[in-house]
């Protein structure tokens, strides 16, 4: 998938991966303090969650698995796999898109920065709510919704079942 964004993500991953030695939250969480220092016009925020990490730019995310996270509650490859499934099933409009890019024996994953929404229930959406319990998907909450490209989109969807 050739986008700006996607091609904007790669080539930041590339700057980025010099400074990863793990994927521990400790390294990523390190890595972005050491890329920021060094690229200070660069606005990069890092987030984790249980299982990943997340480099935040203005306009995409990237998340990489956490080496020893909590994989219970999904991770990248379900989230990946879910979004592969939706495509065929002709329901990615319900989700934020997401690529794999592997660099350096590192998996990425790249999705569009969303705008986060205030207060959002995506169960009010009977597509939703169905196809939600067709490949199990948990975890839905209005933290894990936005807005992409004038859609409310679910942003994080690794906890599923595909």
């Amino acid at each position: 998938m050739k986008t700006a964004y996607n091609i904007r993500a790669k080539k930041f991953i590339k700057q980025l991966s010099k400074y990863i030695s793990d994927t521990t939250e400790r390294e990523l969480r390190f890595a972005c303090g050491t890329y920021c220092a060094e690229h200070p016009s660069r606005k990069v925020k890092f987030a984790s969650g249980c299982s990943r990490g997340v480099f935040i730019t203005s306009d995409y995310a990237i998340k990489v698995n956490l080496k020893n996270g909590i994989t219970a509650w999904g991770t990248s490859e379900t989230e990946l796999a879910l979004w592969e499934k939706a495509k065929q099933d002709k329901m990615d409009f319900l989700f934020c898109p997401t690529e794999k890019y592997e660099y350096n024996g590192i998996d990425f994953y790249i999705m569009p920065k969303a705008t986060r929404i205030g207060s959002f229930d995506p169960y009010e959406n009977p597509i939703f709510r169905a196809y939600s319990n067709e490949v199990r998907l948990s975890d839905m909450h209005e933290g894990n919704v936005g807005i992409v490209n004038g859609r409310k989109v679910i942003i994080d969807y690794a906890d599923n079942r595909v």
